[in-house]
C-alpha cells in the first residue's frame, strides 16, 4: 500500500518572517548538512521552507507506515535533493527524507509564493524522474489564494 503526506506553506504569512536569523530555530528544526544547504542557497528564506515543508510533508507519510506515529523531531527527518526542474511560472525540487533507515520520496513546488510539497511511499524511481505516480497525485489539488479555482501543479 501506497501513502502520501502533504503540506502547503505560504511564504507570504507574517510568521515565517525572521527564522533565518534565529540560530536556535535552525539548530532545532535542520540538520547540519541542511543548514550548509540554507546558507549557501541563492534564497535562504525559501530554502528553509522548502526543508520545511518537506520534513512536514514525509512526517505526514512516516505516521502511516510505521507501527505508531514517530515523535516529530523536525531534525531527526533530513531531506536531500536529487532534482531540482524549472518550468515556466514555478520550480519543482525532488528528492528523498530519511528518518531512522528509511526513505520517502518528496517533491517540492514553488509558485506565486506558495509552496506545496508533496511525499509518498513505495515509487522510488519517481523521484529521479521528479513526479509523484500519477495514480497517487491525481487527486491532489491546490487551492490558489484568493482565487477559487482548483489547479492541479503536476500531472
Amino acid at each position: 500500500m501506497n501513502w502520501i503526506g502533504n503540506d502547503v506553506v505560504d511564504l507570504e504569512h507574517s510568521s515565517l518572517h525572521g527564522k533565518l536569523e534565529s540560530r536556535r530555530f535552525l539548530k532545532r528544526v535542520f540538520t547540519k548538512s541542511e543548514q550548509a544547504i540554507i546558507a549557501r542557497a541563492g534564497e535562504p528564506d525559501i530554502e528553509l521552507w522548502c526543508l520545511w515543508a518537506c520534513k512536514e510533508s514525509a512526517f505526514k507519510a512516516f505516521s502511516k507506515i510505521l507501527p505508531t506515529p514517530p515523535a516529530f523531531i523536525h531534525s531527526a527527518f533530513e531531506v536531500s535533493w536529487t532534482r531540482m526542474i524549472q518550468e515556466e511560472r514555478s520550480c519543482i525540487r525532488v528528492g528523498n527524507v530519511a528518518y531512522e533507515g528509511l526513505s520517502v520520496s518528496v517533491s517540492v513546488d514553488l509558485s506565486e509564493a506558495v509552496l506545496h510539497a508533496f511525499a509518498w511511499t513505495g515509487h522510488p524511481n519517481n523521484a529521479i524522474q521528479g513526479a509523484p505516480p500519477a495514480e497517487l497525485y491525481h487527486d491532489v489539488a491546490r487551492l490558489d489564494e484568493p482565487r477559487d479555482s482548483m489547479v492541479c501543479p503536476v500531472s
